[in-house]
């Protein structure tokens, strides 16, 4: 976490309170955790450390600016390298302007402070691809005759625990689950198959994704992740069309300018999952299909 007195002896990462490899996203939910603290603060709030931040977020999260800066920093020290006064220079002013204009948002309309929330930073879809790959796996599964079937994609949604629908998956088949190049035997740990999810034991699977609360509105515009047989993962953009009410658990309408995989995973622009795509299904001919990340809360729950 940043401290409260910053100084410009700081650097970037030190006010943000993330790490010099910190990832793109880490950075974003760093500030917005920075924003939403400052809201929440009973006193009035520090107009240096917001105007620090708002210039940390906008340097950080750009990759050139982000290079640029971390030419300026030497190991061990806070002085810049020669050639560099130019990047230190720009990023005072860029405080004193931000400062600013953070005096006039905290004092001069502090009516709006109650009730006004900071706006969520939309990702890039390589900024998602590149937070959630890690946490995708493709599954296999082995038949008795030897036969190996792809079965579809995996999502990493706890510790060891991993999910994807039950379709393709039969009593005797022997799972796998494979991430960027490692293979790890999988285990069916619980199947629910009125909610068509199912749930998996991998080692090494890490907690870390965020689960959508509510269904996307429609023509939201939404991630999903393609993970293929070789090369990286891939982002296709898709939007929701309509939630499908259904008995078993909530259903979303997807337009997409190709058909996806079973398990497919579907992103918001937060990074938060939305739903995994299910194939075949019942909802209708034609039609593509994601299961509501509410389903795998269920599905979760013993």
């Amino acid at each position: 976490m940043p401290a409260k007195n910053m100084t410009l002896d700081n650097t970037l990462y030190e006010v943000l309170g993330v790490s010099r490899n910190a990832k793109v996203t880490d950075i974003g939910r760093a500030y917005q955790r920075i924003k939403v603290e400052m809201q929440r603060e009973s006193s009035v709030p520090d107009p240096h450390l917001a105007a620090m931040a708002k210039v940390a977020y906008e340097t950080l999260s750009d990759p050139d600016r982000r290079e640029e800066y971390d030419k300026t920093l030497v190991f061990g020290m806070r002085a810049p390298r020669k050639g560099n006064a130019g990047l230190v220079a720009m990023v005072l002013v860029a405080v004193v302007a931000a400062a600013a204009g953070s005096y006039y948002y905290f004092f001069g309309r502090p009516e709006a402070r109650p009730t006004e929330r900071p706006a969520e930073i939309a990702l890039t879809p390589r900024q998602i691809v590149e937070a959630m790959a890690p946490y995708l796996g493709r599954v296999q599964g082995a038949l008795i005759s030897g036969e190996v079937r792809e079965l579809g994609t995996a999502v990493a949604v706890g510790e060891n625990e991993m999910v994807t629908t039950c379709r393709g998956i039969a009593a005797g088949v022997q799972l796998a689950v494979k991430v960027g190049d490692s293979t790890t035997r999988a285990e069916l740990a619980r199947a629910n198959e009125d909610l068509d999810i199912c749930m998996l034991a991998v080692k090494g699977a890490a907690a870390g994704i965020k689960m959508r609360s509510g269904v996307p509105a429609p023509a939201e515009q939404l991630q999903a992740i393609v993970l293929a047989a070789t090369g990286p993962a891939q982002a296709r953009q898709v939007s929701a069309v309509r939630t499908i009410e259904n008995p078993k658990g909530s259903a979303i309408e997807l337009k997409a300018a190709a058909p996806l995989e079973n398990g497919t995973p579907v992103f918001d622009s937060q990074a938060r999952l939305v739903g995994i795509v299910t194939t075949p299904h019942e909802f209708g001919d034609g039609l593509v299909v994601a299961l509501g990340a509410a389903r795998i809360g269920q599905a979760r729950t013993p």
